[in-house]
């Protein structure tokens, strides 16, 4: 099987836009059409197996000293995106590597 890309766009709005209007399918994260899929305005599906991961990373500059403060703000903000993993706020699953 093979992959016809028709077109090809950076932009999430215009791509939202042109599936909405019925002009093919996207494949986006699920945050990116979380307002699309309250309002019915898209419908979403995962495309099943293999299962698709996208880590993120709390990245920092290696000169800059980390203050009290930026482990803080890195600590809540750890919290927070943990606590959307496992409310199901985010469709996400929580993985520590080490």
């Amino acid at each position: 099987m093979t992959l016809d890309a028709g077109i090809e766009l950076d932009s999430l709005n215009h791509i939202r836009t042109l599936v909405a209007a019925g002009h093919g399918f996207a494949a986006l994260s699920h945050s990116a059409v979380l307002d699309d899929l309250a309002t019915g305005r898209l419908a979403a599906a995962p495309l099943g197996r293999p299962v698709i991961r996208r880590p993120i990373y709390l990245v920092r500059s290696p000169p800059r000293a980390v203050t009290r403060s930026s482990a803080r703000v890195e600590n809540l903000l750890v919290a927070m995106l943990q606590g959307m993993a496992l409310n199901g706020t985010r469709q996400a699953e929580w993985i520590i590597e080490r």
